[in-house]
């Protein structure tokens, strides 16, 4: 018979940094890193190449980066941490979903069959 796993609960700071991330609700536009320390010029160049969102940087591959002219390997790297401190790439567990999920408050319609339909109405956050 196969073992079930127990995991511990998520430390306090990693589901409030989880809960900042999904707060963002967007593709982020790369001028926000300038709040980081970033360059504006270094910005330029990445939305020359074809680079226009934070998250899109988060993810591009650090060869992908230095391709384009003006950055070195060292800038890539300045770049891809700034990226990485606005954008949470890291892995949600199911707990950190449902600690975020408790605090979510269901508005009425007005129509209780619709209130059920939809399982007690609107989500909020969810328009």
């Amino acid at each position: 018979m196969a073992e079930v796993m127990q995991m511990e609960a998520p430390a306090e700071g990693e589901v409030q940094e989880w809960e900042e991330g999904m707060e963002a609700g967007g593709p982020l536009p790369l001028q926000t890193l300038e709040e980081h320390g970033v360059a504006a010029s270094d910005i330029k160049k990445l939305v020359e190449a074809g680079v226009h969102t934070v998250e899109g940087l988060a993810h591009a591959s650090k060869k992908a980066l230095k391709d384009i002219k003006g950055l070195s390997e060292m800038k890539v790297e300045k770049l891809k941490a700034a990226a990485l401190k606005v954008v949470p790439l890291g892995f949600t567990t199911a707990s950190m979903v449902q600690q975020s999920r408790q605090d979510t408050i269901m508005i009425s319609t007005g129509a209780s069959k619709l209130d059920e339909l939809l399982g007690g109405g609107f989500e909020s956050g969810s328009l």
